[in-house]
């Protein structure tokens, strides 16, 4: 697969990390692109037991300790789901591990620049559009 549009940035792997950089980046119009060859969003599959949470409090989120706005964050997410105050009174500020996969996937439906099923041999700068390509990618 050969693109033609050139991209300001290509991920390539959409785990948490490079999934806050889409959300970070969508607000700023940047063309980016984030690639997996896995089918869908998923965090840790297998390793999500019951009880288990994560070792940051919530605001160790995709986005808000870079843009506590954001509309990514974890307390909107909690927000859209109706459940804000059910967690703020709560008073657990240490997700579990169930609840940030849920978080993320819900963060990566509303992204229209990632591409899962996607195996990439090679990108490559073009000083000429200027921007990032895929030379190669294959879809399974």
């Amino acid at each position: 697969m050969t693109t033609e549009l050139p991209y300001d940035f290509i991920a390539i792997g959409i785990g948490p990390f490079n999934l806050g950089l889409a959300c970070l980046a969508e607000p700023l119009g940047t063309r980016s692109l984030l690639l997996d060859r896995k089918a869908e969003f998923s965090w840790h599959p297998g390793m999500l037991l019951d009880g288990t949470t994560l070792q940051n409090p919530f605001l160790a989120d995709l986005v808000s300790m870079a843009d506590p706005t954001s509309r990514f964050s974890y307390l909107n997410y909690c927000k859209q789901q109706g459940r804000l105050y059910n967690y703020y009174i709560r008073e657990n500020w240490y997700l579990s591990r169930q609840e940030f996969d849920r978080y993320c996937k819900w963060a990566a439906a509303q992204l229209d620049n990632l591409r899962y099923q996607h195996e990439v041999q090679e990108v490559r700068y073009d000083d000429l559009l200027p921007g990032y390509v895929l030379a190669s990618c294959s879809t399974s």
